[in-house]
């Protein structure tokens, strides 16, 4: 049995590539915009990479030309 461990990124590294603050990407998170998991209490959140670009996914909005 293979254990498969997800991509994890901090939450800095979200909002540097969304460019928003990390302030909004917690909020995200604490709002279910986001899944999130914080490791211990009080700890860093982290975002598993396939999640948000799943949510990022669902975000895509199709344009109509003319």
């Amino acid at each position: 049995m293979t254990l498969e461990i997800p991509k994890l990124v901090k939450v800095s590294e979200v909002s540097e590539a969304l460019r928003v603050s990390s302030t909004t990407v917690v909020r995200w998170i604490k709002e279910g915009k986001l899944i999130g998991y914080q490791f211990g209490e009080g700890g860093d959140y982290r975002i598993n990479l396939e999640d948000l670009q799943e949510r990022l996914n669902n975000l895509k909005v199709e344009t109509v030309n003319g």
